[in-house]
């Protein structure tokens, strides 16, 4: 099998799991203006909340510390 999965790993798998991190971090800036986080604030105050059809990659948009 680890035959296989070198073959069909270069031309189906690799690109999924490449990610533009320039494009990440810059679209991570702009949610960080919109949504801070506050280490002194209620926990709460630093939760989003959102649908499960949501989880995807944007996730990695959410700025550090909020969850």
């Amino acid at each position: 099998m680890i035959g296989t999965f070198f073959t069909e790993y270069t031309p189906t798998v690799k690109p999924n799991l490449s990610e533009d991190v320039p494009m990440i971090e810059a679209t991570r800036q702009q949610w960080t203006a919109l949504m801070p986080y506050e280490p002194d604030a209620n926990a709460w105050c630093n939760t989003l909340l959102m649908p499960v059809n949501l989880l995807d990659k944007r996730v990695l948009f959410v700025p550090a510390g909020i969850g």
